[in-house]
C-alpha cells in the first residue's frame, strides 16, 4: 500500500494532499484489475496489455436450429427470445460445391440456449413459427456481469 501523502509546509507543495492520495487509489486500483472472457490481461515485463482471447472467434459463433421448446422448459417464449440447438456440418463429399446438410451437434458440451433474435428486438415479436427448424448462426456476447448471452438476426420466411 502507498503511503497517504501528508502535508509537510504550508503553501508551498506542489501538489495537494487529497490529489495524491486520489492518484495512490487509482495506481493501487489499476494493480487489482481483472478481466474475464472474451478479454484477458497479459502482464509481461515490457507491460501490461489487454486483448481479446486467442481463438475466441471460432468459439464465439455457431449454427444453431430454432426449436419450440427447450431442454425441461415449459415451452416457447412469446417475444424476441428463441429456444436454439447447436447444430453441426455433416457433409462428408470432398468438393465444396456440394450441398451442405446440417445435423444436431453430437459432441459434449453442445449448446441448447436461449438467443435473442436481433431484428425482432425493438418490437418484442416472435414471428417465427414453432418448431419451423430455422437454421440460424448464433454469437456469443457478454454482458456487464460478464455473463454469456446469445443473439442471432434473421427475419422469418414469410409464405403466402
Amino acid at each position: 500500500m502507498i503511503k497517504p501523502f501528508k502535508k509537510l509546509r504550508g503553501g508551498l507543495d506542489p501538489l495537494k494532499a487529497s490529489d495524491w492520495n486520489r492518484m495512490a487509489r487509482i495506481v493501487e486500483g489499476l494493480s487489482n484489475f481483472a478481466v474475464a472472457p472474451p478479454l484477458q490481461l497479459l502482464r509481461t515485463q515490457q507491460g501490461t496489455t489487454l486483448s481479446l482471447q486467442a481463438g475466441f472467434g471460432a468459439k464465439g459463433f455457431f449454427l444453431a436450429e430454432i426449436v419450440a421448446d427447450g431442454p425441461g422448459a415449459p415451452g416457447n417464449y412469446a417475444d424476441e427470445r428463441y429456444w436454439v440447438k447447436q447444430q453441426r456440418l455433416t457433409d462428408s463429399g470432398e468438393a465444396d460445391t456440394e450441398q451442405i446438410t446440417i445435423a444436431d451437434e453430437i459432441v459434449d458440451g453442445a449448446l441448447w440456449v436461449t438467443a435473442t433474435n436481433l431484428a425482432e428486438y425493438v418490437s418484442g415479436s416472435h414471428d417465427f413459427p414453432d418448431a419451423a427448424g430455422h437454421i440460424v448462426m448464433v454469437y456469443r456476447v457478454y454482458d456487464q456481469t460478464p455473463i454469456a448471452r446469445y443473439v442471432f438476426t434473421s427475419l422469418p420466411i414469410v409464405v403466402d
